[in-house]
Parts: C-alpha cells; sequence; structure tokens
C-alpha cells in the first residue's frame, strides 16, 4: 500500500513540475532582434550551489519534496490511515463469511427449513455489507484522485507565482525512482532550487491551515 501510493504521488507530483517554464515573450523575442549579435544566441546561467537565482534551467528534487513536504505527508497520511481502516474491516467482514458460507454449504442438509431461511438470511445481510465496503473502498479511491489533482494543482500553482520573481525558463522535475515520467536521468546540484520551494510550499501550507 504505502509503495503503491508512493509511486501514484510521485508521477502526480511530477506532471506538477515538469512543466517547462518558457518565459521568452513576443516583446522579449523582439528586443533580442534589436540588440548586438552578442545576444542572438541565449545563454544558459548555471547557478551556484548557494543558489539557483538567474539560471534557465533548474529543477526540483521530488523525492525530498515527498519527505519534507508538509502538504504531502498529511495527504498521505490521511489516505493511507482511511484506506487501512476500510480494507481491514473487509478483510475481516469477507474472511468471516466465506468461512461461515462454507460452513452452511455443509451442514444445510442437516437443517431445518426454518433454520436455512434464517442462516441464509444472515449472509445475505453480510454479503450486503461487504458490497457497501466495496462501495467505500471505490469512493475512497475516487476521492484520492480529486486529492491528487488539488494536490499537483497547489504545487503547480505555486511554481507559478514563485517563478513570476525567479523567472526560470525551464523547471524540471527530478527523482532516482524508476517510474514513468522520470524524464531527467541526471542533475547537477548546482541547479536544486528544492529547498527555496520546499520553504515556500510550507509556509504557504501553514498559513493555509492556520486559517481554517
Amino acid at each position: 500500500m504505502n509503495n503503491k501510493f508512493q509511486t501514484v504521488l510521485n508521477v502526480v507530483l511530477i506532471a506538477a513540475v515538469a512543466v517547462l517554464f518558457y518565459k521568452q515573450s513576443t516583446t522579449n523575442a523582439s528586443a533580442g532582434v534589436e540588440s548586438d549579435e552578442s545576444t542572438e544566441t541565449e545563454q544558459v546561467v548555471v547557478a551556484t550551489n548557494e543558489s539557483a537565482k538567474g539560471a534557465s534551467i533548474v529543477y526540483i528534487n521530488t523525492d525530498t519534496l515527498n519527505e519534507y513536504y508538509n502538504y504531502f505527508k498529511d495527504l498521505k497520511q490521511s489516505v493511507e490511515s482511511a484506506n487501512k481502516r476500510l480494507e481491514d474491516e473487509y478483510g475481516k467482514k469477507m474472511e468471516s463469511f466465506q468461512r461461515d458460507y462454507a460452513a452452511y454449504q455443509q451442514t444445510a442438509g442437516n437443517l431445518s427449513i426454518n433454520q436455512r431461511a434464517a442462516k441464509e438470511q444472515d449472509l445475505l445481510k453480510r454479503k450486503d455489507e461487504i458490497e457497501q465496503l466495496e462501495n467505500k473502498i471505490r469512493a475512497q479511491a475516487d476521492s484520492f484522485q480529486k486529492k491528487s489533482e488539488q494536490f499537483q494543482k497547489t504545487v503547480y500553482a505555486y511554481l507559478e507565482k514563485y517563478n513570476e520573481e525567479a523567472k526560470h525558463q525551464y523547471i524540471f522535475a527530478y527523482t532516482q525512482a524508476l517510474i514513468a515520467g522520470n524524464v531527467l536521468l541526471q542533475a547537477d546540484n548546482t541547479l536544486d532550487i528544492t529547498k527555496e520551494v520546499l520553504e515556500g510550499l510550507n509556509a504557504e501550507y501553514a498559513a493555509k491551515k492556520n486559517n481554517k
């Protein structure tokens, strides 16, 4: 359950931050034409370890974000806790139902008509309860999907605000996990903006929680 959840949200997070922020507007392009030849070819600015300010290409380490972004941790905990309760209840009810149903099949011939009717009614009632739990599990999956989409929107919205000042042209997502969507295989630490983005995201999340 944990690994599956981690993989799904890794994919969601990568989709949120692996957006290419190409900030060269038509105005900037026109300005480039009017400038001297030295500005015709855009230079990629390499940031220092201390700061990636001014870098054209930067990245966010989603493994670090998953571990330390409080919104992600709270979301993961709430989803896993809810799923565990439902799965535990479903497992117990299903095991008990299968055991009693098997026992009924073996002993039904020795029961009176009234006893069989009562037992079958009880089994049908328990079967309905199991189906209701299955519906709850499906509803929980739908709820997780909506929370994942909201999580993605939150990260994306913050990056848009962040990049209004930072003005990076490309923001990539980097993870060491071998999952679909991981197109960045190697990353230079000098271009890592995870720390400052993480601090901003956590500050924003803390403010929202305090306002509730």
